[in-house]
């Protein structure tokens, strides 16, 4: 960036400011203090909302794919529903540790958020 800027006559140095790096770390401030606030004091309102939407997603597929439409028809296929229903609250928090700890850490390193890993 530096280049270019000198070969077209606008040396940035010159000035004392870069200010491509300036933005640049303005913006990973902001994009940090997002995150930090989002999921440091949000993280419950996203859990909340992932687990009420992991169990809209049990009733559609025991509705349309199982045909347990009734409150009889739930108490004859009650053992069915229990095993989907612990085999799916399993994977969903299995799969959530997984990620967060997992593929956004190793992403993160790759990408050099946490630079002091490599």
């Amino acid at each position: 960036m530096s280049i270019w800027l000198h070969v077209h006559g606008l040396n940035a140095h010159s000035q004392g400011v870069n200010w491509y790096e300036k933005r640049q770390t303005s913006q990973e401030t902001s994009e940090s203090s997002l995150a930090d606030t989002l999921y440091g004091d949000y993280k419950w309102v996203f859990r909340a909302v992932g687990l009420i939407s992991l169990i809209i997603a049990i009733v559609f597929y025991l509705r349309r794919s199982k045909g347990i439409c009734t409150l009889d028809e739930a108490k004859k296929r009650r053992q069915e529903i229990i095993n989907i229903i612990l085999i799916t609250l399993i994977a969903g928090v299995l799969g959530y540790i997984f990620f967060l700890y997992v593929v956004v850490h190793y992403i993160g390193v790759f990408v050099g958020v946490w630079a002091d890993y490599f």
